[in-house]
């Protein structure tokens, strides 16, 4: 089964990123992992993406990756991308953005 592996670059996007979240959370193709690289946001993003997925039962399917220096989206999209199985299908999902169904 193909897996899916969303990405999406984040900064100060507490506000904007629920309807992100749920279109992720919402796909009925259930071999998917969400990848948050939060680029050293001063609004608490990160927490706040970790204890909405946990609220929301997707604890296991989101990674939220907290940036120690300023990467920006291609830089933070392209290291990451390294480092993901090549087997993957990699969908750039942006904060804000929101994804159909895929299933």
């Amino acid at each position: 089964m193909t897996k899916f592996t969303v990405l999406t670059p984040a900064y100060n996007c507490k506000d904007k990123i629920d309807r992100t979240l749920w279109s992720v959370f919402g796909q009925t193709h259930e071999n998917w992992h969400m990848i948050v690289l939060d680029d050293m946001s001063t609004d608490g993003t990160a927490v706040y993406i970790r204890d909405f997925a946990k609220k929301h039962g997707f604890g296991d399917k989101v990674t939220v990756k907290q940036r120690a220096e300023k990467y920006g989206e291609t830089r933070n999209t392209y290291e990451e991308c390294r480092l993901l199985d090549g087997e993957d299908v990699v969908i750039r999902l942006d904060a804000g953005d929101y994804l159909t169904d895929l299933g």
